[in-house]
């Protein structure tokens, strides 16, 4: 049996004309949401945005350096709120302002309070520039933008070790917050019961003072129960 052709006809064509960025169709399609071009790549045009904008970033007000600072091609009106994917409405900016930002419009009473919070997250990048290897183990983490000190596994073991701080220090939260999501939630409740168990059956595979207490605590309830 012949295997069916697939056909190389092209879903849409992105044609590129000078600073005007154009959308051509080969057959009428009403999904056009298919056809806009991805985050990563409106990175392509940072270089001639920064040569019709400046080098000052629209949110914040401070420079922008590209070779040390990592920038984001912004839209002036938010996708969310039907900005559109043209010329007009990008803009360059720092990498945490279009973080900071998220999806708030330029009038939004909330926008200069987060701006605030990305202007003293970038001077902080800046006074201290990211490091090339993990100051604790000394991994290679150059490609990992958002880990500036620490490799992935060393990030997740400090994380951990500062949430069994935090719940040392507030030891009433963390029982409350499961109990009452216990209450309402069954899925996670079963999950939990699950989770429990599983590692009551491990431990009392390797731990013998566990057993052994395990193991007292059922002989006193079978006696209590008698």
């Amino acid at each position: 049996m012949a295997r069916k052709r697939r056909s190389t006809r092209p879903r849409f064509q992105a044609e590129t004309k000078g600073p005007e960025m154009q959308m051509t169709f080969p057959f009428d399609d009403t999904r056009i949401d298919n056809a806009k071009p991805r985050r990563d790549s409106l990175q392509r045009y940072l270089p001639a945005l920064l040569a019709q904008h400046g080098h000052t970033c629209y949110l914040c007000g401070l420079d922008m350096r590209p070779a040390t600072d990592p920038l984001h091609v912004d839209h002036l009106i938010p996708r969310h709120h039907g900005g559109a994917n043209e010329w007009n409405n990008y803009r360059p900016t720092h990498a945490v302002c279009n973080i900071f930002r998220a999806d708030l419009m330029l009038d939004d009473p909330r926008l200069p309070e987060q701006i605030a919070k990305a202007k003293v997250k970038l001077l902080h990048m800046r006074t201290f520039p990211k490091e090339k290897n993990c100051i604790e183990c000394g991994g290679d983490i150059s490609n990992l933008s958002p880990n500036r000190w620490y490799c992935i596994e060393c990030r997740e073991i400090k994380n951990k070790a500062k949430k069994r701080r935090w719940y040392a220090q507030n030891p009433g939260y963390k029982g409350r917050y499961l109990r009452q999501r216990c209450a309402t939630d069954p899925a996670f409740h079963a999950r939990k019961k699950a989770q429990a168990s599983q590692y009551a059956r491990r431990r009392y595979a390797t731990d013998p003072a566990y057993r052994d207490r395990e193991r007292e605590r059922a002989r006193l309830r079978r006696v209590f129960i008698s």
